[in-house]
């Protein structure tokens, strides 16, 4: 059955593209606010789209194939240059991902995860729902300081360790995987650095409204909403989707370790625990490092996640375990084990959201928004979030946040709402999309394990996508206004 389902979901991508390309208008007029002309290029890309969604939601061709689309059609239809269509996949966020992996494939080498794993376990016990949300709770907390991405690549070694060393079955792998990509997202949108999208609407606010978003009065409205939508993730994921053993099934040597314990660390053990604790302490240190003066000048003013991350990776090949016979911390034969498919699929969805942002479809997009008018304040931010939600599950959070909120912020005078809320609904919704792996890069990383289906992670985050939609427009009409005055 599913092997005709793929074959129909093979037909079904481009055969809708088709569709959608010629069911198009040649132009488009928003509440009289302009006619807005639908060029070729611009219905390629919605055709596209289409095309990439259905792709990615079945599981048709692999989902590194399909993110190769961008740069394979928009180049031979012209609607961009291949050179600009491939940029996107050498962008700095897939250099944090690669950077991150080898990270991680050092931490496992050295048997650090399994380390991590034991002592975690021995904290939560063998109560899988206990794990689920010991888990949860510690990947939201690096992510409120650190970017989601390194939060996710950090905990994903522990979840697999704790996976692989116990009998249990799908239910709770799939659980444990899905609880780690929900949380890494919920946990960035509390704090300004937590996630790309609140750090550009800060931005927005100082350079473009003039108003002055501080760190204490961003975590006002995102560690609320964090603390309403983490503890539903988790009764969701444990009570609701998954049925949960009593217990974990372990082996008999898992809580004791096997003899692994932090005293016995190999050289190359001490070498990585090292790198690893500098790198979280510089990811989280970045923001004051890049101001440090010296004699005027600002040494680190270029310091970046990325950077920081890329020197971490390149230490861990440089650092010898046994110089005599040429053995580093990490070897290049190591790399073999880098999830690439990831790293293109990634690229490709960042290729996907720079050609809707170049062609001019955004503006299309956002003036459909604008032609939600006169519906009630509540109606009117409930549809909001589940656009943005929507949109971000296909193109990049930071690409959906930099594409709407400009022309949102000029259409709200039609939308009848105040311009900064809307604003930062745009920021808190881009956090909250579950279903696809391209979505978000917790989402990405953990399709990358090879542990979920992209079927998987659609059906469960769908019920997760409506959870953030409901918790994000309490938030936006009872909290924001009251805790913030954008009065100027």
């Amino acid at each position: 059955m599913r092997k005709y389902f793929l074959s129909a979901s093979l037909f079904a991508g481009p055969t809708c593209a088709i569709l959608v390309f010629l069911g198009l208008p040649s132009s488009y007029s928003g509440n009289g606010d302009g006619v807005f002309l639908m060029d070729e290029g611009i219905r390629v890309v919605f055709a596209v789209t289409v095309w990439m969604a259905i792709w990615w939601i079945t599981e048709a061709v692999p989902m590194s194939v399909t993110a190769l689309l961008p740069v394979t059609v928009f180049p031979i239809l012209g609607v961009l240059p291949l050179s600009t269509a491939a940029e996107p996949y050498a962008h700095p966020l897939i250099f944090l991902f690669f950077a991150g992996f080898l990270v991680s494939i050092a931490l496992q080498k050295w048997s650090l995860h399994r380390r991590f794993a034991i002592s975690l376990l021995r904290r939560v016990g063998d109560n899988p729902t206990r794990v689920v949300g010991g888990f949860m709770l510690a990947t939201a907390c690096l992510s409120m300081w650190l970017s989601n991405t390194a939060a996710t690549i950090m905990m994903l070694p522990i979840a697999l360790s704790i996976i692989g060393r116990h009998q249990t079955d799908r239910g709770f792998e799939k659980c444990l995987l899905l609880s780690l990509a929900y949380s890494a997202s919920i946990g960035g949108m509390a704090t300004i650095v937590g996630t790309p999208p609140n750090l550009y609407v800060a931005s927005y606010f100082n350079d473009i409204l003039g108003v002055q978003i501080g760190f204490v009065d961003w975590m006002m409205i995102g560690v609320p909403c964090v603390s309403l939508l983490l503890p539903l993730a988790w009764w969701y994921l444990t009570r609701i989707h998954f049925s949960l053993p009593p217990r974990i099934k372990s082996d008999a040597g898992a809580l004791s370790g096997d003899g692994l314990v932090w005293s016995e660390l190999q050289r190359g053990g001490r070498a990585t625990l090292l790198v690893f604790g500098l790198l979280v302490c510089v990811w989280m240190a970045r923001p004051w490092l890049v101001d440090i003066r010296i004699l005027g000048f600002a040494p680190l003013s270029n310091l970046t996640d990325t950077s920081v991350a890329l020197v971490a990776a390149v230490a861990l090949f440089l650092i010898p375990v046994d110089l005599s016979r040429r053995k580093f911390v990490l070897d290049w034969p190591d790399a073999r084990e880098l999830p690439w498919g990831t790293l293109i699929l990634f690229g490709g969805g960042l290729s996907l959201a720079n050609t809707i942002n170049a062609t001019g479809a955004d503006k299309i997009i956002g003036f459909w928004v604008s032609n939600l008018s006169p519906v009630s304040t509540v109606l009117m931010i409930t549809a909001l979030v589940a656009i943005v939600v929507l949109l971000t599950e296909f193109t990049s959070n930071v690409a959906t946040t930099a594409t709407l909120v400009p022309i949102l912020a000029a259409a709200t005078p039609v939308l009848g709402l105040k311009q900064e809320i809307v604003i930062i609904i745009v920021a808190l919704a881009a956090s909250c999309a579950f279903m696809l792996p391209v979505a978000t890069p917790p989402n990405a990383i953990v399709f990358g394990s090879g542990r979920i289906r992209a079927s998987e992670m659609a059906w469960a985050g769908a019920a997760m996508n409506f959870l953030g939609l409901i918790v994000i427009s309490v938030i936006a009409v009872n909290l924001i206004p009251t805790v913030l005055d954008f009065s100027r």
